[in-house]
């Protein structure tokens, strides 16, 4: 085991989900998530490494849920839970009154949708409960969520979600995270993954001296 600081986990991530074949912009998302979970106390190195082990290659437009008039309409593939929480956070929540739910369907690490539904629920000032297989997790208007409420379907590789704006607080719990435990299997998965947003040294940049190299003059 080693740690990270939240910095390094954002980047590598963001690096590994890119190189999984996902846009840039998705895998900023993935990377802000990651740090977010391991922030809160969640062990985001093993969530997205068995994401990535699932979606690895996979086009995106299968891993989308369907969005149709602005209601949500659960599909009968698994999403992912970065292209999911991202067009959560597009649609918002604020169409929806207190005891409604948003029926998410089949995600896969269904806890990597808590930093975008904690986001919603900021912005749209609601407390929501998220159902991971039918248990209960908070999140607060605040941002924060209920980590008493944690349970072993958050964490599972795959979960069915259910959304409801809630009239119950969640009990914040304070965190001081910094660092960010990842086992070597997860590093090694992940910085492959990454290894694939490298641009190769082409026989022209070699012989013109590109980079500073291992004399810097600066």
């Amino acid at each position: 085991m080693s740690e990270l600081s939240l910095g390094e986990l954002d980047s590598l991530v963001l690096k590994a989900y890119r190189g999984a074949g996902f846009s840039w912009g998705m895998a900023q998302e993935a990377g802000r998530a990651a740090a977010w979970l391991a922030a809160h106390g969640l062990p985001a190195a093993t969530l997205f490494t068995n994401l990535l082990k699932q979606i690895d290659g996979t086009d995106a437009t299968s891993l989308t849920p369907d969005i149709q008039n602005q209601g949500w309409q659960p599909g009968t593939h698994t999403c992912c839970p970065v292209v999911c929480g991202t067009a959560l956070s597009d649609l918002g929540l604020s169409h929806l009154e207190a005891g409604n739910s948003i029926a998410v369907g089949s995600v896969y690490s269904p806890a990597i949708l808590l930093p975008f539904v904690a986001g919603c629920a900021t912005a749209d000032g609601v407390n929501v409960t998220i159902r991971v297989d039918k248990q209960p997790l908070l999140t607060g208007a605040d941002g924060s969520y209920d980590a008493k409420k944690r349970h072993a379907g958050l964490v599972s590789e795959k979960g069915q979600v259910e959304l409801e704006i809630s009239a119950e607080k969640a009990a914040s719990e304070a965190l001081n995270v910094r660092r960010a435990v990842i086992s070597a299997p997860e590093a090694a998965l992940l910085e492959q993954l990454a290894h694939r947003t490298y641009v190769p040294a082409s026989e022209l940049s070699r012989s013109s001296g590109a980079g500073a190299g291992l004399n810097d003059n600066d």
